[in-house]
């Protein structure tokens, strides 16, 4: 069996989504548009920087993903800069094997070292949460849509704001 096709492209990396005219990129509209644009099976990743949102709205644009992506997934980046994962009706995990595998692939193995993930387990390591704990910590949150953009316009930026929202995103994490 050949190895699934790899792509170096980049993953979704707006700007944060307080900047001007950005917030539209985090909704659960765009997130459709992503997924209809991605051939089946294949996977999107999202940036999603956390230490720049209160808690409501991490919950808004994490309720619009997993809306958009039935199979959605938190990854851990560098600090409290995330990455949402999404597939377009992804079947199954792969098994363990063909995960191991990944790392001997002569077109992804570099890359995958290139970007400082030198094992399997170093992969693992980066996960945080799946759909199902994604849900569970969304809650009754509504996601960020077009029509409600200013659900996450709440104002950051004073140390007892950062105080009260890092110690939860350090629990999810």
């Amino acid at each position: 069996i050949a190895p699934p096709h790899v792509t170096t492209d980049p993953p979704g990396e707006p700007p944060p989504p307080r900047a001007a005219g950005v917030v539209s990129l985090y909704t659960r509209e765009y997130f459709q548009l992503l997924r209809s644009r991605l051939a089946a099976g294949g996977i999107v990743t999202y940036w999603l920087p956390v230490d720049q949102l209160l808690v409501p709205d991490t919950r808004a644009i994490l309720a619009a993903f997993c809306d958009a992506f039935e199979d959605c997934s938190l990854w851990n980046g560098a600090a409290f800069n995330w990455m949402l994962v999404g597939t377009n009706g992804r079947a199954a995990p792969a098994g363990s094997g063909h995960f191991r595998a990944l790392w001997s692939d002569a077109a992804l193995g570099p890359t995958l070292r290139g970007a400082g993930i030198e094992s399997p387990e170093q992969m693992g390591a980066l996960f945080i949460a799946d759909r199902e704990v994604l849900r569970e910590w969304v809650g009754g949150a509504p996601p960020l849509t077009d029509d409600f953009p200013h659900r996450i316009l709440h104002k950051v930026g004073t140390t007892n704001v950062l105080r009260e929202v890092i110690p939860v995103y350090r629990a999810w994490a």
